[in-house]
């Protein structure tokens, strides 16, 4: 008997990393559980029935957010804040390690210092909460809307959303790589502290 035989056991372990990444994919949850997809489906379907996961294209998604002081609560790798399910940013390395931030702001600052060791980069598109890559996201950096980190720094999956939303909410938009470049030069002090995050105001 394999020690995730067990569904409530599997179901554990996935809210587990749920919680740690936010989005896994089914094909991941497969070779990690060694188990066939189509029981994978099954243990998925019964966490949505419970309203904790969401399916999306062969991705399970956190339908809801860890408790703060759970011990699965992650922080994020750049200012230690929570890291809220709104503003997540994950980056897979090559070691196969997990860096996580909460927000553009930190995620944009964290890929700058990991920048040759990633293999892969999400973060969570400010609309509709999907999971999308960070790369080929556009951001709205600066604007009214102050969910984490100071300045706010938003993701969207097009540039069409982007700039519809900087017209009621100011702010600039810019692509990945501007958002970047933008962000190191503001924090371009050695050990400069990088947030202003509203939660230690």
């Amino acid at each position: 008997m394999t020690p995730f035989e067990n569904q409530d056991e599997r179901c554990q372990k996935i809210l587990q990393w749920l919680y740690q990444r936010q989005s896994i994919s089914v094909a991941e949850l497969t070779e990690r559980l060694s188990i066939s997809r189509m029981t994978i489906h099954r243990d998925l379907d019964f966490l949505v029935e419970q309203g904790a996961v969401h399916k999306r294209h062969g991705w399970a998604q956190l339908a809801i957010d860890p408790p703060d002081e759970s011990p699965m609560a992650v922080r994020c790798g750049h200012c230690r804040a929570f890291v809220p399910h709104r503003t997540h940013w994950v980056m897979q390395l090559r070691n196969g390690d997990t860096q996580t931030a909460c927000c553009p702001h930190c995620g944009l600052l964290l890929y700058g210092r990991h920048r040759d060791l990633v293999s892969a980069v999400q973060t969570r598109e400010f609309l509709y909460g999907r999971m999308i890559s960070a790369l080929h996201a556009t951001y709205v950096v600066g604007s009214q809307v102050q969910l984490c980190c100071v300045p706010s720094v938003l993701a969207f999956v097009s540039r069409s959303e982007a700039e519809r939303f900087k017209r009621g909410f100011g702010g600039k938009v810019r692509s990945f790589g501007e958002s970047l470049t933008w962000l190191q030069d503001q924090h371009s002090v050695p050990d400069l502290p990088s947030r202003s995050h509203k939660a230690a105001d």
